[in-house]
């Protein structure tokens, strides 16, 4: 429970932030460009405080920590605004003005998204090189001919240094049929061009997951089953279980690696289970009653305890580190690389060559943003990052509700040298968050069949 409300906290926080900053966007070129903003606000629902600034601004934090807004003046809200401030109504600014406030929040969606990956470049990542541990017998990446232990070197002519350029560069081909050539090389082995067939390529529609489609499964080594961690506390830490100990079976069956461990002992949440472990050349049995957690809707069993450190072959695993200049250098293209990357999928699901049940809602941010976090501090900064980005990307999107929306009409009435009649308007925007809620609501049907499934 304790995780769970670590997670939920976690997750409320990184939205709130990233939704603050999008309308801090607003607030700040609003202001620069002579527009009253009457509300500043972080939350929404009931303010549990408010400050007045000497500009009149009200700034407030509200009781649902689920976004923010800014609230200008304008006209068109229906109050009566003073003579003296009709100046600085919204309402009132030229279309440039206009679409500047309106571009600040997504704008500033991506500063922060640059500056997040220019932080993560500046302390360095590790990254893992895109070699093949296993290819799944009669997929299209046996019928090729693809061998196991080989690296990708290229999809398409696109070099593919680690695992997320192999996958950015796969899901491109999403939808597609006809031949992808991949290159790929053994060890000490001349690089060799692979062809995929893909006219018979078949992805799950709920998790489209590119790689292992073709038949293709990333190596990971070898995790033993010797315990290097028991949690205080934990079922295993009661149970009598120490660091050391080999675990050899779970209710007399035999285990292969610690793989197999989880998900034995994650099938078994509030059971009492018989251990036998190896504790100096000895075999000991224990019995332990597994504990629970609430994973993706459904309660799975945890014993508290976590494997020896594993090394990775050398060289498989290396480290993304710039100097200043460079890492921001590199966050530029990492944010050029990820708008195209998210605009090709906007258009496959427009297409049709992407299902609609792979869209991703709450539940999925917020167990992304979990995953994200326990992976370490600069994971984490970047995930923000990539989050800040697409909230960009969304927003643009020319859909009546969102910033784009908004700028769709400065554009209708530029051309039109009138702007839409206020009646028009609203019956637009009313339609697009219709749109964005039978969105919102196939993404989160979407969220609850991969959790339960």
């Amino acid at each position: 429970m304790t995780q769970l409300l670590i997670n939920l906290l976690v997750f409320l926080v990184s939205v709130l932030l990233l939704i603050t900053v999008h309308e801090f966007g607003h607030f700040c070129v609003a202001r620069w460009l002579g527009v009253k903003v009457v509300r500043f606000s972080v939350g929404f629902g009931r303010p549990l405080w408010r400050w007045i600034g000497r500009s009149g601004t009200e700034y407030v934090i509200a009781l649902l920590p689920l976004g923010g807004y800014v609230r200008l003046l304008d006209e068109r809200d229906g109050g009566e605004v003073p003579e003296k401030d009709q100046p600085l109504a919204f309402n009132r600014q030229s279309i440039l003005k206009r679409a500047l406030i309106i571009l600040a929040g997504p704008g500033i969606n991506v500063l922060f998204a640059v500056f997040a990956f220019w932080i993560m470049w500046m302390i360095g990542v590790e990254r893992m090189r895109p070699v093949v541990g296993e290819v799944i017998p009669e997929s299209i990446a046996a019928q090729s001919g693809f061998p196991v232990g080989a690296e990708i070197m290229a999809v398409n002519g696109q070099p593919t240094t680690n695992w997320p350029k192999v996958t950015i560069a796969l899901v491109g081909w999403l939808g597609e049929t006809g031949d992808l050539p991949i290159q790929a090389r053994l060890k000490n082995e001349p690089p060799r061009t692979y062809i995929m067939h893909l006219n018979n390529w078949r992805t799950n529609s709920l998790q489209p997951d590119p790689l292992t489609s073709l038949g293709l499964k990333p190596f990971q080594p070898e995790i033993p089953l010797t315990i290097g961690k028991v949690r205080a506390d934990s079922p295993a830490a009661l149970a009598g279980l120490r660091v050391g100990d080999k675990i050899l079976t779970i209710n007399g069956e035999k285990l292969t690696d610690w793989v197999d461990l989880v998900k034995q002992i994650q099938s078994h949440p509030n059971e009492l289970v018989q251990l036998t472990v190896e504790r100096g050349h000895e075999p000991i049995h224990l019995d332990i009653k597994v504990g629970r957690q609430l994973s993706r809707f459904q309660w799975i069993g945890y014993m508290g305890i976590e494997p020896i450190a594993v090394d990775w072959p050398v060289g498989m695993v290396y480290q993304l580190k710039y100097s200043p200049g460079s890492a921001f250098l590199a966050s530029l293209k990492e944010v050029q690389v990820l708008t195209k990357f998210n605009f090709v999928v906007l258009a496959k699901l427009i297409r049709g060559q992407v299902s609609m049940k792979s869209l991703g809602g709450p539940i999925s941010i917020y167990q992304s943003t979990s995953f994200a976090f326990h992976q370490g501090l600069i994971i984490f900064i970047g995930f923000l990052g990539l989050l800040s980005l697409m909230l960009a990307i969304v927003n643009i999107l020319p859909i009546p509700g969102l910033d784009g929306g908004h700028i769709l009409f400065f554009i209708i009435e530029a051309i039109m040298r009138r702007p839409l009649s206020p009646a028009v308007q609203m019956l637009i925007v009313r339609l697009g968050f219709i749109f964005l809620l039978v969105i919102m609501m196939q993404a989160t049907i979407n969220d609850i069949f991969r959790s339960v499934s």
